[in-house]
């Protein structure tokens, strides 16, 4: 190979990743699981790897600023951006810059109208996968956001986050009451 990398543990990395995914299309069905936490692989060799978090072993890569550790070099790299706040991808309709390639692919979506993800019940589209899950639970009922204060439960983060904006304003508005009749 002629990116063969000079360090050893890379060269193991490099050759089970970087040429598997050249061998490996997006096309492909993603077979191989995880029983432990149930993400999937087109590779079993991408699934070993995977597998091996949660056997604790520790990962070849680390960052000392935050602690992350990471088993492949492109992901270390593309962390990195966190910290510098460098962000070289940018949109070509609007000039927004992002810190990761998959996330202008994302945002584009917005420009060119496209939404691939469709639901199985309803035939609704979404650009984001995020927003097809968000939607999915509509259907299925499900609201796993529950509020620890009044204890109800809500389908999206959003909804959740309000509430507990408005127990904290209620919270503050009593708190000045009591403090104005105390004062007077």
């Amino acid at each position: 190979c002629s990116s063969a990398t000079q360090q050893m543990p890379y060269d193991f990395l490099h050759t089970n990743t970087s040429h598997r995914k050249m061998a490996n299309s997006s096309s492909k069905k993603r077979t191989h699981h995880c029983s432990e936490c149930g993400k999937s692989f087109s590779a079993q060799g991408n699934l070993k790897r995977h597998q091996s978090i949660h056997m604790g072993v520790k990962p070849a890569l680390s960052v000392e600023r935050c602690g992350k550790s990471f088993t492949e070099q492109s992901h270390l790299q593309r962390h990195q951006h966190v910290h510098t706040g460098e962000k070289p991808y940018y949109c070509s309709e609007c000039g927004r810059s992002f810190s990761q390639k998959s996330h202008l692919q994302r945002h584009q979506r917005v420009h060119t109208g496209e939404k691939p993800y469709q639901c199985s019940k309803c035939g609704k589209s979404f650009n984001q996968k995020s927003h097809l899950q968000g939607h999915q639970r509509v259907h299925t009922g499900e609201k796993p956001y529950s509020c620890s204060d009044c204890g109800m439960s809500f389908v999206h983060i959003i909804t959740i986050n309000n509430i507990v904006k408005i127990h904290n304003i209620k919270i503050q508005k009593y708190i000045i009451a009591k403090i104005h009749l105390i004062i007077m």
